[in-house]
């Protein structure tokens, strides 16, 4: 539950640019924070339409790169996650 609880925390301190990342950095553990909401990519998700680019990345990001950069390739780095569970994704995310 504390790991749980550190992830969400962190996850909404990068939203509001409590925390500053790269663009390399936001974009992996957004798509980590797709695994662990949505567990393995799916093909069907395909249309981009499957996740709210604003639930996961900085405002600041999209305003620089574009919320079509980021609906574009979050799906791509997601897809790499095939197989991680929900608990290793939020691990994992901490620890970038």
């Amino acid at each position: 539950m504390t790991v749980h609880q550190l992830y969400l925390q962190l996850r909404q301190d990068i939203l509001e640019s409590r925390i500053r990342c790269t663009e390399e950095q936001s974009l992996h553990v957004a798509s980590l924070a797709l695994q662990a909401e949505f567990g393995d990519y799916q093909v069907v998700k395909e249309f981009r339409n499957y996740f709210a680019a604003e639930h996961y990345v900085a405002q600041r990001l999209l305003r620089r790169t574009g919320t079509v950069y980021v609906k574009d390739k979050l799906p791509a780095l997601h897809s790499r996650l095939r197989g991680i569970s929900e608990a290793e994704a939020e691990t994992r995310y901490i620890m970038v």
